[in-house]
């Protein structure tokens, strides 16, 4: 589990820069947008990977 926390904190921290880096104007939109995106992709990624768990118990 800890390698899958510590993969979630460096998408988001990429996510961060890649949208500091691609965005031609700084609006708060253009970088929490992505960066919320990516938070509930890796919730759902945790929440499929417990009832994974939970199911092969």
């Amino acid at each position: 589990m800890k390698p899958s926390i510590i993969a979630a904190v460096l998408l988001i921290i990429v996510t961060i820069i890649g949208s500091f880096l691609g965005t031609s104007h700084l609006k708060a939109a253009s970088i929490i947008a992505p960066t919320v995106g990516s938070l509930v992709s890796i919730c759902l990624y945790f929440v499929f990977m417990k009832w994974e768990e939970k199911l092969t118990k």
